[in-house]
């Protein structure tokens, strides 16, 4: 696997001073018809892509890629001969500058263009690697999926990478066949962000192998294997490895364990990410010196969408649009954005949908995309669908007939705070919210528009930086015919208690439209303190408030939620948002609801949550910590939950993640019998590299007051050695065990041999961890077994042949297809390479008998076993 030098890691390359990589020739069709003068948003296309096309340049330039230009339809209309070479790759053209001079004009002539690019890089003589950039399909009666094919078959290595900017969905297919044909990659792009995200693209697809001077030096040779995160999820046929967004390699269901992704990388971190049809796994591995092997765990990648703010939307007249905040949390597709469209529940009739706007495929953060108004209100589904007509999710939608602006946000935030805005009402682009103080705006602002409040971590206001109490304002805009409206939102208190009044203040400076203070709220009368609101002092149940699950491995978030209470008052109501899965019986992740805390006898609390109608009360009584009690799950268990102040909550997080960890380590030989020897234990810090060294007498070793962290512990005794990475930290295992074996054995086996079968041996394996035991044939290893969640052991067998590697298996379910015939047996699914050689044959035999049964009950120790004879036999002996 070469060595990607693009982007990311060129930096860790420069330091290599003289060595000089070997340079790359692209040819770029630059497509100037007269179509690119079209605008999106407002935009025309031919100056979003020449910002767009500067940024590859930049890229290229930094890599060593040296691009020559052919642009198409600038000179003359109606004219397809109207294709121009404008710089050979080796003339150290200003590429991005000559663009910059074009105008689009006539008409597209693509295809020949393509080949022109082509036979400046003498693709029959050479590796050729050509880009197109293209609004539109051929014009001039000529077929792009037959020209990359042609030049796939004439050429020595020929590519075309291609980028459609703005294609009508019909229209794909011709652009996308001529990539495919040429073993090119297709990039789909909608708009600016698109295109600039299809450029980046273009930069990994054409990235320059690291120079053979380079290779090698503070690089570390490891594999890269891939496995699910539970037995019934299967592999694709393909997919994909990216290492901080550059592409490292393709693996297949029969290569994703064995042999993996053998490659090189730079040390430091790296976030590596899986993606393939119906999979994602994302994770940051730290490389150093002692990284061999890489374990990718991936899921189940079915699009699922979280709407930033559930309930209804208010149609509005004209198909005006909303502005909804929708996250991707799995990356169904990261090659381009897809169209959405507005059906009626249930609807698949595309006649009765209403185009919606583009939806991101990235995953983990928020992305806007624009809803148009149905005229009717009623319940909707917004449909993200690919140019092919899948659908990738129904997203339900609720619109009613008038919704009267409602904050459900904090009330109290710090002043200059960025916090989350939650609201009942419209979200077009031009409404807005402000701040406001006797009835007066703030600076300009603090008036916080739609469009500009929607971010990627959500709706987001900004708090005025100077303390104090303010009215919050809504200006709805173009909701209905009679123009904007103002409604008063309640006031913040910003980095000052929330006062408390037995009547609400005046509204003033709020126009007769707006809404009355819903909270029955008082407010100061200016920023530091004011007479026309006595302020009552701040009672004890005043604040953020978390109700969790929380026990010596985790804390699950259920609910919170924020009270307003006065000192003396008995009790205190505020909203809440659920942050639990439906699965605890809330209601939807993210609905909103009430949350009532009233004092009782002996400092207990009833606590009383409503949502949507649904009234439960709970007795909390006073723990160590916050407030307990019991809340059961339906079919599930009961758990004892947390009710606490969010500070406390954080600071006693905060604490117990540094507080140092005592754990013991305990060395085992590959039968399962502990070392008894004298063991000499080396732990390194993964993060920073450090390591010390303490030894033991036997095989039990114990280390105290070792920081939370990840570690790689190496136990050497005589001529056994073993190494195992551990976590360390509340969750984790408070015992970890390594596996011993003569120091060399198993080393030229095409995996990471735990356990290895040497001539003279009983070769009866125990993995004590799962448990597991079994017997390996002589020259024979074994990967270290894993666990499924359900317990179940997984990992690979091999021996060495003439052949090559022969590879057995347990429950690696995408390798069952590349190898020889699978069986199920009581530990899983045992598979085998294919053979009739009669002495592998009797190995797997072996192999096969040995896994055929599960150890049951209690594991016998020395004691248990004499307890167990002398209850059969009256003697321990």
């Amino acid at each position: 696997m070469r060595l990607l030098y693009p982007l990311a890691f060129s930096t860790l390359f420069a330091s290599a001073g003289a060595a000089q990589e070997p340079a790359r020739d692209v040819m770029v069709v630059f497509d100037m018809s007269g179509s690119m003068w079209g605008q999106v948003d407002g935009v025309a296309k031919v100056e979003i892509a020449r910002d767009a096309f500067g940024d590859l340049i930049t890229d290229w330039n930094s890599n060593n890629t040296r691009a020559g230009l052919i642009a198409y339809g600038h000179r003359r209309k109606g004219d397809c001969s109207d294709i121009e070479l404008l710089a050979q790759p080796d003339a150290d053209a200003d590429i991005a500058s000559l663009v910059a001079t074009l105008k689009p004009r006539g008409k597209t002539p693509l295809s020949d263009a393509v080949r022109q690019a082509a036979d400046v890089l003498k693709y029959t003589e050479e590796a050729a690697t050509v880009v197109l950039l293209s609004d539109g399909v051929e014009t001039c009666d000529a077929d792009p999926c037959a020209v990359g094919a042609e030049l796939e078959a004439l050429g020595l290595d020929f590519t075309a990478h291609v980028i459609g900017f703005d294609i009508a969905e019909g229209d794909k297919a011709q652009l996308q066949c001529l990539a495919t044909a040429t073993g090119g990659q297709y990039f789909d792009a909608a708009g600016a962000d698109g295109l600039s995200d299809a450029m980046k693209g273009v930069a990994q697809a054409t990235a320059v192998e690291a120079p053979e001077e380079v290779r090698g030096k503070d690089f570390q040779t490891l594999t890269i294997r891939v496995k699910m995160a539970t037995r019934a999820l299967d592999l694709p046929d393909t997919f994909t490895i990216y290492g901080d967004d550059i592409a490292l390699g393709t693996l297949s269901d029969a290569t994703a364990v064995v042999p993996g992704l053998p490659i090189e990388l730079p040390f430091g971190p790296i976030r590596f990410r899986v993606e393939g049809q119906g999979i994602f796994g994302e994770t940051t591995v730290d490389i150093t010196d002692q990284t061999e092997i890489i374990e990718l765990e991936v899921t189940d990648a079915e699009a699922e969408y979280v709407i930033w703010r559930e309930g209804q939307l208010p149609v509005l007249e004209g198909g005006k649009e909303h502005i909804i905040l929708l996250k991707n949390t799995t990356g169904v597709d990261r090659n381009s954005f897809y169209r959405s469209w507005l059906y009626p529940a249930g609807s698949t009739d595309r006649a009765l949908a209403l185009k919606a706007g583009n939806i991101s495929p990235y995953a983990g953060v928020y992305h806007s995309v624009r809803v148009p108004s149905p005229q009717m209100p009623g319940d909707y589904e917004l449909v993200p669908t690919a140019s092919d007509g899948t659908e990738y999710g129904r997203i339900p939608i609720s619109f009613a007939a008038t919704i009267d602006p409602v904050w459900q946000g904090p009330r109290e935030v710090a002043p200059g705070e960025v916090f989350d805005a939650f609201w009942a009402g419209s979200s077009t682009r031009l409404d807005l919210f402000q701040f406001r103080q006797n009835g007066k705006a703030l600076a300009r602002k603090y008036g916080q528009r739609m469009d500009k409040v929607a971010t990627k971590d959500g709706f987001k206001l900004t708090a005025p930086d100077v303390p104090g109490v303010y009215d919050l304002v809504f200006r709805s805009s173009f909701e209905n015919s009679f123009g904007s409206k103002e409604t008063a939102l309640g006031v913040i208190a910003v980095g000052v208690p929330l006062p408390q009044s037995d009547a609400p203040a005046d509204r003033a400076g709020v126009s007769e439209t707006a809404g009355a203070d819903t909270n029955g709220l008082a407010r100061e009368a200016d920023a530091m303190g004011g007479e026309e609101s006595p302020l009552l002092p701040v009672g004890d149940l005043h604040g953020d408030w978390k109700l969790v699950f929380r026990d010596n491995q985790r804390t699950i978030p259920l609910i919170k939620f924020q009270l307003s209470h006065a000192k003396g008052e008995p009790a205190s109501t505020g909203g809440l948002v659920i942050e639990a899965s439906p699965d605890w019986g809330f209601g939807p992740t993210g609905g909103f609801g009430d949350m009532t805390l009233a004092k009782r006898d002996n400092d207990g609390l009833l606590m009383t949550i409503e949502v949507a109608g649904d009234r439960t009360e709970f007795v909390m009584t006073p723990a160590e910590i916050g407030w307990s009690t019991d809340m059961s799950v339906e079919g599930a268990n009961t758990y004892r939950v947390l009710l606490i102040k969010a500070k406390d909550l954080a600071a006693i997080e905060t604490a117990q993640d540094k507080t140092p960890v005592d754990h013991s380590i305990i060395a085992f030989l590959e039968d399962g019998q502990r070392v008894d020897s004298a063991v000499e234990w080396t732990i390194k810090d993964v993060a920073t590299g450090e390591s010390d060294t303490f030894n033991s007498d036997t095989g039990h070793g114990w280390d105290e007051g070792r920081t939370p962290g990840t570690y790689l512990i190496t136990a050497r005794s005589g001529e056994l050695t073993g190494k195992h990475t551990v976590t360390l930290g509340r969750g984790q295992r408070g015992g970890n065990v390594i596996i011993m074996r003569p120091q060399g054995e198993g080393d030229d086996l095409g995996l990471d041999a735990d356990y290895y079968c040497s001539e003279g041996e009983t070769c009866q394996m125990m993995i004590r961890d799962i448990p597991l035991d079994f017997t390996l044939p002589f020259g024979w290893g074994a990967e270290r077994p894993i666990a499924d969640r359900d317990r179940t052991p997984v990992f690979n067998m091999s021996t060495n042949t003439a052949d090559g590697p022969f590879f057995a298996t347990l429950n690696q379910r995408q390798r069952s297809a590349a190898l020889g015939p699978c069986v199920e047996i009581v530990n899983g699914t045992f598979c085998h390479d294919a053979t009739d050689d009669p002495a592998l044959l009797a190995d797997i035999e072996t192999l096969k008998r040995s896994l055929s049964f599960r150890a049951t009950g209690v594991l016998l120790n020395k004691e248990r076993y004499n307890d167990l004879l002398t209850k059969l036999t009256g003697a321990a002996e």
